[in-house]
C-alpha cells in the first residue's frame, strides 16, 4: 500500500515538526507492532501485534489506519486499509513513521533532548540532573522530587519532615482549654485538623504522664465525645493524627480539665484556674507590690505557692521580682489561662498604674513560671491608669489560645481624665500579640470603665468565652453616679464585638454596679454561666433592702437584662468575688468578700461570705461565713477558689493586707469538706505590712 499524506500533513513536513511534544519515543518493543498518527501530529504506540490498542489499528481521533509492520498484520488488515483509502482516508506504514521519530524534537532550553522528549533535567523525576537518571527515595510516606538537578524526596499529603522522617501532622487541641471546667460529663473535645488528616485519635487519662485510667477515642473529623460520663475530677488529654491508615507517634500538647458534679445538657467550657506547672492541682500567686528585693524600693515581688498532694505550700515555690525601684510589681496578678497552648497556665502580673505602668505575662511550664516575662505591654498615648485590671478572657474566638483582657481606669477628683478602656490581647503559638485585637472605651472621663474586667465564662452557649467590664462610676440618664456592667460575647474566628451585647445600669444613686465581677459561675447547674456582680445600698430608701450581689441569668440568648437579687453583707463596697462548687451539687456557689466590712465593734475587719446556688439560682443565705478580728486587719482584701491538694473539693484562699504597719499580710488556705470549706485556716508565713502582701491574688 501506498501513502501520499499524512492526516494532512506531508513525509517532509512531518519529519521536521515538532513530534516529541507529546513524549519520548514509544518503547522498542512495540517496533514490531503497530503505529498510530494522532490529531495533533505526534506519533503514537498502537500497541503490540498481539495486542492492538485500537480495533483493526484504527486511530479514531485521526480517523485514519495504518499499515502493519508484517505480513500477518497486512493480511489482517488489508481489507480495512483498503477500504479506509478508497474513502480518501490517510494512512501511515511503520517505516515511514519511525522515519519520522528518528529526526528528534526540537527542545527549548533549559528543556534537552532525553529518549525523544524534551525534559527539564533540573526537575523531571525520571532525568534529574542528566537524563535516564531516576529519582527514587526509601523514605515511607514520601515521593521522591527532582530539585535544581538534585533528587531529594518531599513528605506525602498529611505528613511533614521530622527530623530525617516523614511524620504524620499533629492536630491542634481547641478545647476544652487547659484548667476548664466542664458542663457535661461527657464533654466534647475538640481540635483542628492540619491540612492532608482526616482522622485523629485522643488519649484521655488521669495523669498529666498519661498513664493512669486511660481511655482511647478515635472519629473522623474535629471533635470526638466519651461513650459514656466521666468521673468528676481532673482529666488530662491530647491528640494525634491519622493519615493513610498510619497513626502518628506525635501528639499535640498534653492539656486538662476539670470535670464537675453536675451533667447539665448544654456541652460547653468556661472558668480558668491557675495551674502554672500543668499538675492539675491549683497554684496561687499574690502580689506584694511594695516590697523593696535587691534593695530597690517599691519594685515589687510576686509570691508564687504551687498546690499538691498535701496542699498549698507554706513557703513561695518561686517569687518573681520587679526590676526596677517604684515598679510596683504585683499590684495586680490574675491567672492568664493558656495564652500559648502548651499546656501549661500562666501569669498576668501588672506594675504601678502610674509610675511605670506596665502588664507582664510569665509564661508557665512543667518546672512552674518562667523568670522573665515574654510579654510585656505598656500603655498607649493618653492611656492613664493602664493594668489597673487584668484577667483571664478565656477562648473568645475559638483558636485554641486563650486571651486576656487589661483595664486603664483612673480618677481624679480635681481634673477629668480621660475615658477608660479596655483591651483584648489574642494568645497564639508563641504567646500573646502585642497589639490588642479588640478594645473598649467608656463614656466619659472619671467614670471607672474597665475597673473591673471579667472573662472565661460562656453565657450563651457556643463553647466561646465572653467578656464583661464593670464601669462602676457610670451615669444613667438621670446623670446619677449608679455605675454599670456590659457584656461582649465571644465570636469565632474574630474577636467580641465593639457594641456591647447587653448593659445595665445600677438602680440607686451610689450604687457602684460592676465593682466587682464574675462571669464564669453556673448557679442553676444548667450549662450556661451567669453574670455575678455587686451594688453598694447607695441612696436606696431604708424600706428597699439593695442586695450586694445580682445574679444576671445566662441562656441560649445570651445574658439576661435584669438581675435576681442576693443577701447582702451588711457595710463595705470593696468587693471581691470567686465562684466554684463547693457542696458538689453541680451547681456553681459564689464567695464574696469585702476588706471594708465593719465585724460590729472593729472598723474594716473584713469578711467572707460563701452562698450557695441552686436548681432556681442563689441561695438567699449564708452557708458559711469568715470574719476578721482586728480593725483595719482588712481581712478578704482578695478571695479565690481552686483545688490545691486534689481531693475534689475546692478549697478557698483569702488575704489579708492590713492598713497599719502593726499588722502583716497574710495568705489564708480553707481546706475543701463535703459541704463546705473547713472553718479555720492554714495560713502561709507572714509577709511585713509595708510590702503590701495580699494586695492582690491569682487563683
Amino acid at each position: 500500500m501506498k501513502l501520499n499524506r499524512f492526516a494532512g500533513i506531508s513525509l517532509v513536513a512531518l519529519a521536521t515538526a515538532p513530534i516529541a511534544a507529546c513524549g519520548p519515543k514509544p518503547n522498542p518493543v512495540c517496533d514490531s507492532g503497530v503505529w498510530s498518527p494522532v490529531v495533533n501530529g505526534c506519533v503514537r504506540p498502537c500497541g503490540t501485534r498481539e495486542n492492538p490498542t485500537y480495533d483493526d489499528c484504527y486511530d479514531t481521533d485521526a480517523g485514519v489506519f495504518i499499515e502493519a509492520g508484517s505480513d500477518r498484520d497486512a493480511r489482517a488488515d488489508g481489507a480495512a486499509m483498503d477500504a479506509a483509502m478508497e474513502a480518501g482516508r490517510d494512512v501511515i506504514s511503520l517505516p515511514d513513521a519511525d522515519a519520522a521519530m528518528e529526526a528528534g524534537p526540537a527542545c527549548t532550553a533549559p528543556e534537552v533532548d532525553c529518549g525523544g522528549a524534551c525534559v527539564s533535567t533540573e526537575s523531571s523525576v525520571a532525568h534529574c540532573g542528566a537524563c535516564g537518571r531516576a529519582c527514587t527515595t526509601s523514605v515511607a510516606n514520601a515521593r521522591p522530587v527532582c530539585a535544581m538537578g538534585a533528587c531529594d524526596f518531599e513528605c506525602a499529603a498529611g505528613f511533614e519532615l521530622a527530623g530525617a522522617a516523614c511524620e504524620v501532622r499533629v492536630p491542634r487541641a481547641i478545647g476544652p482549654m487547659t484548667s476548664a471546667t466542664v458542663t457535661s460529663q461527657r464533654p466534647t473535645l475538640e481540635w483542628a485538623l492540619p491540612t492532608g488528616v482526616t482522622m485523629a485519635t485522643v488519649d484521655l487519662c488521669r495523669d498529666r504522664a498519661m498513664t493512669m485510667g486511660c481511655a482511647t477515642l478515635s472519629a473522623t473529623g474535629t471533635t470526638v465525645r466519651p461513650a459514656s460520663a466521666l468521673a468528676p475530677g481532673v482529666w488530662f488529654w491530647r491528640v494525634r493524627g491519622r493519615a493513610n491508615a498510619t497513626l502518628g507517634t506525635r501528639t499535640s500538647p498534653v492539656w486538662w480539665f476539670r470535670v464537675g458534679h453536675g451533667d447539665a445538657a448544654v456541652d460547653t467550657f468556661h472558668g480558668v484556674e491557675l495551674d502554672v506547672n500543668g499538675d492539675g492541682f491549683g497554684d496561687v500567686a499574690v502580689g506584694a507590690p511594695s516590697a523593696s528585693p535587691g534593695g530597690r524600693a517599691n519594685a515589687g515581688a510576686v509570691y508564687v505557692y504551687f498546690g499538691g498532694p498535701s496542699g498549698l505550700s507554706a513557703t513561695p515555690s518561686q517569687t518573681l521580682e520587679g526590676a526596677d525601684a517604684s515598679a510596683e510589681l504585683g499590684r495586680v496578678v490574675s491567672a492568664a489561662g493558656d495564652v500559648n497552648g502548651d499546656g501549661f497556665g500562666d501569669l498576668l502580673v501588672a506594675s504601678s498604674s502610674f509610675s511605670s505602668a506596665a502588664v507582664h505575662v510569665y509564661l508557665g511550664g512543667a518546672s512552674g513560671l518562667a523568670a522573665i516575662p515574654t510579654r510585656t505591654l505598656g500603655p498607649t498615648a493618653g492611656e492613664v491608669g493602664f493594668g489597673y485590671s487584668a484577667a483571664a478572657a478565656g477562648d473568645s474566638d475559638g483558636d485554641g489560645y486563650g486571651d486576656f483582657l487589661v483595664g486603664t481606669a483612673a480618677f481624679d477628683d480635681f481634673a477629668v481624665l480621660p475615658p477608660g478602656t479596655v483591651s483584648l490581647f489574642a494568645g497564639g503559638p508563641t504567646g500573646p500579640s502585642s497589639i490588642a485585637s479588640q478594645s473598649w472605651t467608656g463614656a466619659a472621663g472619671n467614670d471607672y470603665f474597665g475597673a473591673t474586667v471579667a472573662g472565661a465564662g460562656d453565657l450563651n452557649g457556643d463553647r466561646l468565652a465572653d467578656i464583661g467590664i464593670g464601669e462602676p462610676d457610670a451615669r444613667d440618664g438621670m446623670s446619677r453616679l449608679v455605675g454599670a456592667i456590659h457584656v461582649y460575647l465571644g465570636r469565632r474566628g474574630m474577636p467580641p464585638a465593639t457594641t456591647a451585647h447587653r448593659t445595665v445600669f445600677g438602680a440607686y444613686a451610689g450604687s457602684e454596679l460592676g465593682n466587682a465581677l464574675l462571669l464564669d459561675c453556673d448557679v442553676n447547674g444548667d450549662g450556661w454561666a451567669e453574670v455575678v456582680t455587686s451594688a453598694a445600698r447607695g441612696d436606696a430608701p431604708p424600706a428597699v433592702d439593695l442586695p450586694v450581689v445580682l445574679e444576671f441569668r445566662g441562656s441560649a440568648a445570651g445574658v439576661s437584662a435584669t438581675a435576681r437579687a442576693v443577701g447582702s453583707l451588711s457595710t463595705g463596697t470593696s468587693a471581691v468575688l470567686s465562684s466554684g462548687d463547693w457542696n458538689r451539687d453541680g451547681r456553681g456557689d459564689v464567695l464574696w468578700g469585702s476588706q471594708l466590712h465593719h465585724n460590729n465593734t472593729e472598723r474594716e475587719a473584713g469578711a467572707v461570705v460563701l452562698i450557695l446556688g441552686g436548681a432556681s439560682g442563689f441561695d438567699n443565705t449564708i452557708a458559711r461565713r469568715w470574719t476578721g478580728t482586728t480593725a483595719y486587719q482588712h481581712f478578704a482584701t482578695a478571695v479565690g477558689s481552686t483545688d490545691m491538694n486534689g481531693d475534689g473539693y475546692l478549697d478557698v484562699v483569702v488575704t489579708e493586707s492590713p492598713f497599719t504597719a502593726a499588722q502583716t499580710g497574710r495568705l489564708y488556705w480553707y481546706a475543701g469538706l463535703p459541704v463546705a470549706p473547713s472553718p479555720t485556716a492554714t495560713a502561709t508565713a507572714a509577709r511585713a505590712m509595708l510590702d503590701r502582701f495580699g494586695t492582690a491574688l491569682a487563683y
